[in-house]
């Protein structure tokens, strides 16, 4: 298990001279809730109520959600994002997008990114289904106090981090241990962003070309400094966000996928009877065993 200052030894000459054995203990820090207008009362006000338990929070606010009846899609999204959403075969990637509410959900984002910017001050920014995972994020607030000085950005609570070993990693490691994430990573459930990583984030996050959490692990090749705590993986209780920043798999894809896995098991299933079928009957038809008296009175018929 590779901890913050075991990792920041590791990477020390690739982050140009940064200490990155120095941890900091972030107080008093101000915290955004990204949540629609239309669930404030059931989703944005218990998630702000939580934020206001934490620790290390100081003002709470809220910041109403962008949806697809905001959007100029021509001014914000990618071409391809416009092909993705018209035809399901255009769609080649997991970061391709399938609805316009993903679109939404990137947007909302970059404006809480460009507020951290503009600022100058780290912000805690968190998603509308933040209250589902009360007692995780009361555990890991403990992240807080050891957030790395070399941090662009540290996830509480996310969906999956550098795949299954980052998952068995993190299901291992205290949550009030911080560890660098690697090359991937996906959901946006709650995060401390810095201003230099919100700076960062901004170069190309428009127009909007892939899910808005598949954007932030890209950037993980470009210089962003990503961090989560332990036990932070929401993979077991992902939650519903009204955001929808996850892709949306439809009911119509399970019975393809279904139908195909199946089809596949009945032509193998198939395809080794007649195998075997003719395995038996090349047996049946070798020269030396039809060579054998009672071999040939059982091809004559007289047996």
């Amino acid at each position: 298990m590779m901890t913050t200052r075991a990792r920041a030894e590791q990477d020390k000459d690739e982050d140009d001279g940064t200490d990155n054995g120095i941890t900091v203990c972030v107080t008093n820090v101000r915290a955004l809730v990204i949540a629609l207008e239309s669930r404030m009362a059931d989703r944005g006000e218990p998630s702000m109520q939580l934020l206001q338990e934490l620790d290390a929070v100081g003002k709470v606010q809220v910041m109403t959600a962008t949806t697809p009846a905001d959007l100029d899609l021509a001014a914000v999204a990618h071409p391809h994002v416009f092909a993705t959403l018209k035809q399901w075969f255009n769609r080649v990637s997991v970061r391709d997008l399938n609805d316009p509410r993903q679109v939404a959900c990137a947007v909302s984002h970059v404006r809480a990114w460009t507020q951290c910017a503009e600022s100058g001050e780290p912000l805690l920014i968190a998603e509308d289904d933040l209250h589902t995972h009360r007692a995780q994020l009361l555990r890991n607030q403990a992240a807080l106090a050891h957030v790395p000085a070399d941090a662009h950005m540290l996830s509480l609570l996310n969906l999956s981090a550098d795949f299954v070993a980052g998952f068995v990693e993190n299901g291992c490691t205290q949550p009030d241990q911080v560890v660098r994430v690697s090359w991937e990573f996906s959901g946006l459930q709650c995060y401390l962003l810095q201003p230099e990583g919100a700076r960062l984030l901004l170069r190309h996050a428009l127009p909007v070309t892939m899910h808005i959490d598949r954007y932030v692990s890209d950037c993980l090749y470009t210089g962003l400094r990503l961090y989560q705590c332990g036990q932070a993986s929401t993979a077991l209780n992902p939650g519903s966000s009204t955001l929808s920043h996850t892709p949306t798999i439809t009911w119509t894809l399970v019975f393809v996928s279904a139908a195909v896995v199946v089809g596949l098991i009945v032509a193998c299933v198939l395809l080794a009877t007649r195998n075997r079928r003719l395995a038996h009957l090349a047996r049946l038809a070798h020269p030396a065993r039809l060579a054998h008296p009672a071999a040939r009175l059982a091809q004559s018929g007289a047996l």
